[in-house]
């Protein structure tokens, strides 16, 4: 039997005898316990609803000092380990308020005082003097906030400057506390701290600044640190695993390492960046989440959810993506738009509606949407000649039944020609509780040189799939 390589992630090039992989849905995992197989793929968890938050989308969530806030729709609001909203009163009138395409930045410095801003207005909140808009006449807005040894920073927008508040304090700003991006022209897009470094992510590049306690101004470049390589979305930049991650202004995905962009997309990711406007990529939004021990950067772009699993990654030394949609069929980004482990769960907030979900394995719907998982293998072609594959196996988790869903499918769909074209849909039960013993085998596929192989899933059923092996018998003529 020769074995199939099912456990990795997508690449499409747009050249389909070349490669048409695809893997949505799902992720690959290693098994660091003894078993069978090393490698595992995934379905991925679904989303539990846990709290009603106003009427949404949810913007932005973070943990400050124990409780849980969260933008929704126009409003601030706190939220208790028991899923318990409250109003904190209105962050409306900004750029794009109450559309799912307005972006918030938040922020919180050592005080536990939060900052909150949407492009133009900017709100501060603490539990002694409650939300309160920024009144300063110096305040510049800012599509990104952002705080380091006390200071709130932000970006002046379609300017190359950066601002900062008075220590400690998101509602005073001085009219001489400010410095602009020096080393190239180009506007900043967003400021970012990363550990004690201030980061500057300008169109075209990116600058290190630091705190030196300077009396007139306290943050200065580090020289030797200048990069030449931009951001064009300022909501695409995400801390994860002591590092940032970004979308770059050369439709590249990177992550910083010490001091120095490093490419994280493949030329399968690069050719679908390729297909976005530029309006879509500047309004691209990222997230980082963990689960199960997995570092996810989350970066949706028009209507597709691409995840980069930074832990897959690094264990098999290649970048592996996948991607996430809740619904059926194309256009379907996934429902999540932001992040927060808090109370103990892993906590996302809905993109269209005012829905907070508890991120749960053994939920197998999106807030109710379907989840489709599909697996599409690379090309195989064994040898110049034509090959018939008399049997074809998958080796997966059965007896998965439950009370939703008494025999769930799964059907495998055959390409002949490199994945252009598709055959029938040939479906086997993944088996009843208790059917352990179920085998998914397909029989008498026919005969071709271009052999590419996919598995759907739709049911509502555990999802956890571990070998593919094919017996070809190759021909001659």
């Amino acid at each position: 039997m020769t074995a199939l390589n099912i456990a990795s992630g997508a690449y499409d090039v747009g050249s389909k005898p070349l490669s048409a992989q695809e893997c949505i849905n799902l992720y690959p995992e290693f098994l660091e316990g003894e078993g069978r197989s090393n490698i595992a793929l995934r379905g991925t968890p679904g989303l539990k609803e846990w709290a009603t938050v106003g009427t949404g989308p949810i913007y932005a969530m973070t943990l400050m000092n124990g409780m849980l806030y969260v933008v929704s729709g126009t409003n601030l609001y706190s939220v208790d380990s028991f899923g318990v909203a409250e109003s904190l009163g209105e962050t409306g009138g900004g750029r794009n308020a109450g559309n799912n395409t307005r972006r918030v930045s938040m922020a919180f410095n050592n005080n536990f005082e939060l900052i909150i801003v949407d492009g133009e207005i900017g709100w501060t909140y603490d539990i002694i003097n409650g939300l309160r808009a920024i009144t300063s006449e110096n305040f510049p807005g800012g599509d990104v906030v952002t705080a380091l040894d006390g200071y709130f920073i932000v970006n002046n927008p379609d300017t190359q400057e950066f601002w900062i508040s008075n220590p400690d304090d998101g509602q005073t700003w001085t009219g001489t506390d400010f410095a602009a991006k020096e080393g190239a022209p180009g506007n900043l897009i967003a400021p970012w701290a990363n550990h004690r470094d201030l980061m500057l992510f300008g169109e075209n590049t990116i600058e290190f600044w630091r705190n030196t306690g300077d009396s007139d101004f306290p943050f200065e470049r580090q020289e030797g640190t200048f990069q030449e390589r931009g951001c064009p979305a300022a909501h695409s930049i995400v801390s994860l695993d002591n590092t940032v991650y970004f979308l770059g202004d050369d439709r590249m995905v990177y992550k910083i390492d010490g001091l120095t962009p490093k490419r994280i997309s493949n030329h399968g990711i690069e050719k679908a960046l390729e297909g976005y406007s530029t309006g879509e990529l500047q309004s691209a939004k990222g997230f980082a989440h963990t689960y199960r021990g997995h570092y996810f950067y989350v970066l949706t772009v028009a209507n597709d959810t691409w995840v980069y699993d930074a832990t897959f990654s690094a264990q098999v030394g290649k970048h592996t993506w996948h991607q996430r949609r809740s619904g059926i069929g194309d256009n379907k980004p996934w429902r999540a738009n932001s992040y927060e482990y808090a109370y103990g769960k892993h906590l996302v907030g809905d993109r269209d509606l005012g829905r907070i979900f508890e991120l749960d394995e053994d939920t197998y719907t999106d807030g109710g949407d379907e989840i489709q998982r599909v697996r599409t293998l690379p090309p195989m072609s064994l040898e110049t000649y034509p090959t018939s594959i008399p049997k074809l196996e998958l080796r997966a988790e059965t007896g998965v039944g439950n009370s939703d869903v008494e025999d769930p499918q799964i059907w495998l769909e055959v390409s002949r020609d490199g994945g252009r074209t598709w055959g029938a849909r040939q479906e086997r039960s993944l088996g009843k509780i208790g059917e352990y013993e179920r085998q998914l085998v397909w029989r008498r596929q026919g005969r071709s040189r271009d052999w590419v192989f996919r598995w759907t899933m739709t049911d509502k059923a555990k999802c956890t799939w571990f070998e593919a092996y094919v017996e070809p018998e190759v021909g001659r003529g």
